[in-house]
């Protein structure tokens, strides 16, 4: 299904990077880069907070921002509920 469910996303920020925890009940090809891509207009200040939910509200993709590319971007973990 391309229906997947974030329970949350958390940033966090160190000296030399940002970290993004991401829980949800699946991921779809290249969701967190797109995620990521959202977040980077945000924190560059070329969008606002509020145009976030705009763009999740409107379920299309063209609306959020660029694929971040996936140098830096790093996978830690997975998690498996009821296994």
């Amino acid at each position: 299904s391309p229906i997947k469910t974030i329970e949350f996303i958390r940033l966090a920020q160190t000296d030399h990077e940002i970290l993004l925890d991401i829980k949800a009940n699946a991921f779809l090809h290249h969701m967190v880069r797109n995620i990521v891509g959202t977040l980077l207009k945000v924190g560059r200040g070329e969008k606002s907070i509020e145009w976030v939910k705009e763009v999740l509200e409107a379920k299309d993709r063209k609306r959020a921002g660029a694929t971040a590319e996936p140098q830096g971007l790093y996978f830690v973990k997975a998690f498996y509920e009821n296994l």
